[in-house]
């Protein structure tokens, strides 16, 4: 698979760094992580384009709830990235 060209994404004035593994040398998580403190999120570069997008965006949610102290769940940080992800490749001039 080929990975996505996004290499930072400013998060809140912060700049964090996006990193792509290969899902053969990693236990811990599957299709994504965000490390808030170390600004850091990975996304699995294994996967296709549009799922590894969702990820990072997934990602970036975490992050969202972690510096805003939202404390929102996986679950709705799930349902929030998909919903979000969908308005938004449905609609390319949103943004």
């Amino acid at each position: 698979m080929q990975r996505i060209k996004i290499e930072n994404v400013k998060i809140l004035g912060c700049n964090v760094k996006v990193k792509y593994f290969d899902n053969l040398h990693r236990s811990d998580c599957d299709m994504g992580r965000c490390d808030s403190k170390m600004n850091i999120i990975l996304v699995n570069a294994e996967m296709p384009e549009d799922v590894q997008r969702q990820t990072l965006l997934h990602e970036i949610m975490h992050k969202l709830s972690d510096d805003l102290s939202l404390n929102l769940t996986e679950d709705q940080v799930s349902a929030l990235s998909v919903t979000v992800f969908g308005v938004l490749t449905d609609n390319a001039g949103i943004i």
